[in-house]
């Protein structure tokens, strides 16, 4: 295994991440999603910090479409002489019912502008802007329980263009309510806007993927029903969960040619086609890989014989690495048929740790089925 996975390294780095397809959407939830009403302004949405503008034609002239966009830049708390973290953005929030069963998509389009730029290249100690989506547990005030989010914002960004950003999350069972958020971050003093035009927040029924094999596939039981071999744990904490209740967590041995990994096994016959989806994620809040980190987690199917051992050739997929967009859940899916000689079949994750480099990765929402016909 461990062969067989580092032989391929050099061809995993330079694979494209696989997306998963969404339904169709409905119709866009967001009031005011372009800046626009009362002449350029953020009625509908709520507000808080100092950096929180609106560009129209009479100040920055920078809109995607019509004639407003949102701005927003850090709000320069103690600067310059004791600067301190802080927080501003706008939003709007939505009830749930009781198991709702609804997965929502928040998109849009960003810009940063030349002439305003965010410096440095370090994403998570460095001013960034994200949108993000977060579940609590009450209609009002209440605990986030599950979030996920996305950089539209850093010293990494193209400049002087619109960028396309999507996010996705599904709501958990014990969600009251979903925001909608735009965020800025700033650690210091630096400066940097912006600028947030034509959002949109669709849902649409959370698909249930049907025959799924494996046990424990949202680690709700920790790791319970899972192989785990080197640093492989359960998290519950809100940012490391895709759907609330649990996540699993891998890093590096800092071992020289060893991986850490986890995988369950099942009963296979030659013919057989088998299919693996996940969801990984790398955190600010907690070693994450980026730059030129060249760690990677890896989905694997291995095909085994009788005596259990590995028939070479099983399919294989980058899940995460550095060119993975940080906060955000990348899905995965790979697939592949039984070699002739096939007794059983397992679905692997690996975490991948070339020259023994810190980072860590999340997964949750795992599916192993037989292919459909």
């Amino acid at each position: 295994m461990k062969r067989l996975i580092r032989d391929v390294l050099p061809v995993l780095a330079l694979a494209s991440l696989c997306g998963l397809a969404a339904p169709a959407h409905a119709a866009n939830m967001l009031a005011n999603p372009g800046f626009e009403a009362a002449g350029g302004g953020y009625t509908g949405w709520f507000t808080f910090g100092a950096g929180v503008q609106v560009s129209t034609a009479a100040t920055d002239n920078i809109f995607h479409t019509g004639t407003a966009a949102a701005k927003i830049y850090g709000g320069f708390n103690g600067c310059p002489f004791a600067p301190s973290f802080n927080v501003g953005g706008f939003g709007q929030a939505f009830p749930l019912a009781a198991s709702s069963n609804t997965t929502f998509e928040f998109s849009g389009q960003a810009y940063m502008p030349s002439t305003d730029s965010i410096p440095g290249t370090n994403t998570c100690s460095k001013n960034r802007c994200i949108v993000k989506l977060a579940f609590f547990n009450a209609a009002t005030g209440g605990t986030e329980i599950q979030g996920s989010e996305y950089v539209i914002g850093d010293g990494n960004t193209v400049k002087n263009r619109w960028n396309t950003f999507s996010i996705t999350s599904s709501a958990p069972a014990a969600a009251r309510r979903v925001e909608a958020l735009v965020l800025y971050l700033q650690p210091a003093c630096d400066p940097g806007s912006v600028f947030v035009d034509d959002v949109q927040l669709n849902s649409y029924p959370t698909p249930v993927a049907s025959g799924n094999l494996l046990a424990n596939p949202s680690f709700a039981s920790a790791l319970t029903g899972w192989n785990t071999f080197g640093n492989v744990f359960s998290d519950t904490r809100a940012f490391a969960c895709r759907s609330a209740g649990g996540a699993g967590k891998l890093f590096g041995t800092f071992v020289p040619g060893n991986s850490s990994g986890l995988y369950q096994s099942f009963a296979a016959t030659p013919g057989s086609s088998w299919e693996f989806s996940l969801n990984a994620m790398t955190s600010c809040s907690d070693s994450p890989i980026f730059g030129t980190n060249d760690n990677l987690l890896v989905a694997h199917i291995g095909f085994f014989d009788a005596t259990n051992i590995e028939i070479p050739g099983g399919p294989l997929a980058v899940a995460l690495n550095a060119q993975s967009p940080i906060g955000a859940w990348m899905p995965t899916k790979i697939s592949g048929t039984a070699p002739a000689g096939t007794a059983s079949v397992r679905c692997y994750l690996l975490f991948e740790q070339p020259n023994n480099l810190g980072g860590s990765a999340f997964i949750d929402d795992l599916v192993f089925r037989a292919a459909p016909a």
